[in-house]
C-alpha cells in the first residue's frame, strides 16, 4: 500500500480500530457489511479502475457491491 505508513502495524491494532468503527457505524442505525478479498484481487481491481493502493482505492473498493458477500448484497 503506498500509504502504509498511516496503517496500523499490528493485526491487533487494526482489529481493534475496526470494531471501533463497526460500533460506530452500528450505533449511528447503519449496516457494516465485511469484505474479504485477496491482495490480488483488490490489486487487479483498482488497476482496472485507474485507483491507487491506497484508502481511497480500498473505500472503493469496500463500497462496491459487486465485491460484498452474496447475503448482504441489495
Amino acid at each position: 500500500m503506498i500509504d502504509a505508513h498511516k496503517l496500523p502495524v499490528s493485526f491487533e491494532e487494526w482489529e481493534e480500530r475496526a470494531h471501533e468503527a463497526i460500533s460506530m457505524i452500528v450505533s449511528q442505525g447503519g449496516k457494516p457489511v465485511e469484505v474479504d478479498t485477496s491482495l490480488e484481487t483488490f490489486v487487479t481491481y483498482c488497476t482496472m479502475r485507474g485507483l491507487n493502493f491506497d484508502a481511497h482505492g480500498r473505500c472503493q473498493f469496500a463500497a462496491d457491491p459487486s465485491n460484498w458477500p452474496a447475503r448482504s448484497k441489495h
